[in-house]
This record gives C-alpha cells, structure tokens and sequence, in this order.
C-alpha cells in the first residue's frame, strides 16, 4: 500500500504546479459515462477500467490531448464549417 505523502511533499507538489501554471480541477462525472467513454475512444483498457488510479490517470491524459493546440485547432475549423453550413442552410 502506497504511504500518504507529507505535509511537505504535498506543499513541494503544489508549488510545481503553480509555477508550470497547473492547477487541479475536481469533476463530478458519471462514471459508468466516463468509463464507457475513454474506453470506446481508446484511452483506458478495458481490463483496468474498475482500477481507480487508472481511471483518474487516463482522464487526466485525455484532458490534456484535448485542450492541446492541435485539438483546439481541429474543433475551431470544423465548428467553423459547420456554422458555415448552419449559415447558407447546408445540411
């Protein structure tokens, strides 16, 4: 079992985060959701699905390649096109 971090470790942890300009974010999810879901799009196996730890790990991983700039890129042009074609009345 993994011992519980000190006082300290957990000040040290926080400090790296606010200087790398990270912050931790709690989100009620619904879990059978959350799971089907990173599951389906390949960023959890199925096999460790009821592993918490995991779970968390690959939620965060997925978090993070979304909000990447090559992700935001992608979104922005295809919600572009698509109020485009809501626009000139394209199906």
């Amino acid at each position: 079992m993994a011992k519980d971090p000190t006082a300290a470790e957990r000040m040290r942890r926080l400090r790296e985060r606010q200087r790398s300009g990270k912050m931790p974010v709690l989100v009620d999810v619904d879990e059978v959701q959350a799971v089907e879901f990173l599951i389906a799009v390949g960023w959890l196996p199925e096999e460790l699905a009821d592993d918490k730890r995991v779970f968390a790990l690959a939620l965060s991983f997925w978090l993070k390649d979304a909000m990447s700039p090559e992700q935001y890129d992608f979104v922005t042009a295809s919600r572009r096109e698509e109020l485009r074609r809501a626009m000139i009345g394209e199906n």
